[in-house]
């Protein structure tokens, strides 16, 4: 139980009352669900989430809403929005979040994404990243190497550092990444460590996060075909900090019809 005096309560409440004010029609179920959210994003420290996107509506302004009232999105070229959230076109469309790299840490980081679908023709994908030049301090999460493994880098140098170094190729579910105290990275599917590399060597972009494509020096980049159903992104979180992660988001998933 979440108290109404605790921060996430509130920010919950805001988003939901922005959801109405957007002319969405919020069931009790879906109340709920958000309510259930910001209590384990309270459980784990409000401090770290600077952004969470839950994705509720079935449009374009409330699908720019930020859960935490800071990082709202901008959309730009051909993204769908649909009740199971939002679906990029693999060649024109991302969104535009505001929030730097840069204002995280190299030792406290994370990147989750809630995805379902299957990449497009074998290329690569960004799902959410930025990086100072094609490939370089990449801050990101997606369909690598020429699309032959899902990974994460959190400010690697190359492509030599992408989290985790060996064959992953399961693209659905809570695909994230963390640095926690140091710059080893680990890499999660579904609250469990698929993998985990020695530190990244990299600096943090100081350009935008991008949604289904990469920001390479203020230019988008790796378009992402696929289905987004929620993102974070904040300070490092710990293994059992993911665990309660994913727990939370397949039951905000599942309440709302759309889990995979």
């Amino acid at each position: 139980m979440i108290a109404a005096s605790s921060v996430a309560f509130q920010k919950a409440q805001a988003y939901v009352n922005r959801l109405i004010a957007a002319g969405v029609t919020v069931s009790a179920a879906q109340r709920a669900a958000v309510t259930a959210l910001a209590s384990a994003i309270n459980s784990i420290g409000v401090s770290k989430f600077s952004a969470v996107y839950p994705f509720i509506g079935e449009s374009a302004t409330p699908h720019t809403f930020d859960l935490m009232g800071s990082y709202d999105i901008t959309w730009v070229g051909g993204v769908t929005h649909g009740s199971t959230g939002i679906t990029g076109n693999g060649s024109s469309g991302y969104g535009r979040t505001g929030l730097l790299p840069s204002s995280l840490s190299t030792t406290s980081a994370h990147l989750a994404a809630y995805m379902n679908g299957t990449p497009a023709g074998g290329a690569s994908q960004n799902y959410i990243a930025a990086m100072t030049g094609v490939g370089v301090n990449l801050f990101g999460i997606g369909w690598f190497t020429v699309g032959t493994i899902e990974a994460a880098g959190l400010g690697v140098a190359t492509s030599a550092e992408y989290c985790p170094p060996s064959a992953n190729t399961n693209h659905t579910g809570l695909l994230a990444a963390s640095v926690n105290g140091s710059r080893n990275q680990q890499y999660y599917r579904n609250g469990a460590t698929v993998g985990s590399t020695a530190a990244a060597t990299g600096t943090l972009a100081g350009f935008e996060l991008y949604l289904l494509a990469g920001n390479s020096a203020g230019s988008p980049i790796v378009y992402s075909n696929m289905n987004m159903r929620f993102a974070s992104i904040g300070a490092g979180l710990s293994a059992s900090e993911m665990s309660t992660l994913y727990t939370a988001v397949q039951a905000f998933q599942t309440a709302l019809g759309r889990q995979v």
